[in-house]
């Protein structure tokens, strides 16, 4: 019933609009159908706008609610962009306050004394140097061995010789059993000469 009243109301507005024109009264009547601007949130009922009546692309996606509009696909990585420039160095922070000294260690215990090591062996040691020499000649232009021995119970621990001969060949060494000292020379001159042989002998311990 209600609707067969509204649809004839708006029918007879209508037909006031069309003859009466552009008249005052013709305006009331345009005014009673639909007054521009008039239509808002509170002459729509719940639920009066549906997708069909939405035109297409006319809306944003703030319009939909939360998890409406389901995301589309992972666009392409981009590129990589350029390092940016580094900062400045920072000024140098304050010097820090020196810290406690730590508390000294205790001292430790004393170790007990070692035992007394035993007797080394005695060493090694020479006395009664002694001076020894022996007189060998030469003869002219030849070979002669000279030598001279310790006293008993010494041991030669040096040696030499001594002549006015021209040497060409000489050999100076301790004997086999280091008893004396040995010299081996050769004499070049035409005349007889002498060799002395002389020997450093001592006990040796």
């Amino acid at each position: 019933m209600l609707k067969t009243k509204l649809n004839t109301t708006i029918a007879v507005t209508a037909l006031v609009v069309a003859v009466l024109g552009s008249t005052p009264l013709g305006h009331a009547g345009g005014r009673l159908v639909l007054p521009k601007a008039s239509v808002g949130a509170g002459q729509l009922k719940a639920n009066a706008v549906t997708g069909a009546k939405v035109k297409d692309g006319s809306l944003n996606a703030a319009d939909f609610k939360a998890g409406a509009v389901p995301a589309g696909p992972q666009g392409t990585k981009g590129e990589k962009g350029d390092a940016g420039v580094p900062g400045a160095q920072g000024a140098i922070g304050p010097q820090g306050e020196p810290g406690v000294p730590g508390t000294p260690g205790a001292q430790g215990d004393r170790g007990e004394k070692g035992e007394k090591g035993e007797k080394g062996d005695p060493g090694a040691g020479v006395s009664g140097y002694e001076l020894v020499t022996t007189s060998t000649s030469l003869p002219a232009d030849g070979y002669a061995h000279g030598m001279t021995y310790c006293p008993a119970g010494k041991k030669a621990i040096g040696g030499g010789y001594s002549t006015g001969v021209q040497l060409t060949t000489t050999q100076s060494f301790p004997t086999n059993n280091g008893a004396g000292w040995d010299v081996f020379a050769h004499n070049t001159e035409a005349t007889a000469k002498s060799l002395v042989v002389w020997a450093v002998c001592a006990n040796v311990v």
